[in-house]
């Protein structure tokens, strides 16, 4: 598991020579807070993040994102245990291999399953996880699970 930002906030403050009690009084926060920042303890809210931003000058888009693929990682590994099992079932649920094949998603690195996971929603235009077994639990023409998700596939490849 990753931490997040916090292993991108330590390296600037490494290359600019900053320490944790330096930066910590910078953001108004505790040293123990900004300790877990560093070590991915702790969410950074999007107030911290536009506060990190002014003083680093690195992009709140770029800190988000960064905690949002944690945040999915994290997820997806407490969930399936281990990346494999996580690349067993998107390959099922998905296709994977006939969706690259076909072009309908460029996938940003087809060996990394939580990359897949995350391109997957993207193209189905979902930001959380459990929104895909609610889409499932509201769409009334359906046969199997399965066929849902080409439906959701075929969906999102139409509004394209």
């Amino acid at each position: 598991m990753s931490n997040g930002f916090g292993k991108y906030l330590k390296d600037y403050l490494d290359h600019y020579n900053i320490t944790q009690s330096e930066f910590a009084s910078r953001l108004n926060i505790s040293q123990k807070h900004m300790n877990e920042i560093l070590n991915g303890k702790t969410d950074i809210t999007l107030e911290m993040a536009a506060s990190i931003e002014k003083l680093t000058k690195i992009p709140i888009s770029f800190i988000l994102k960064t905690e949002y693929r944690n945040y999915i990682e994290n997820y997806l590994l407490n969930k399936y245990e281990n990346e494999k099992a996580i690349n067993n079932d998107i390959k099922k649920r998905f296709l994977i291999k006939e969706l690259e094949e076909r072009g309908w998603i460029v996938f940003n690195d087809i060996t990394n399953p939580v990359q897949n996971y995350m391109d997957v929603m993207e193209f189905l235009k979902v930001r959380d996880l459990e929104a895909l077994d609610r889409i499932q639990e509201k769409t009334l023409f359906k046969k199997t699970g399965n066929d849902l998700n080409k439906l959701n596939l075929w969906i999102a490849r139409a509004d394209e």
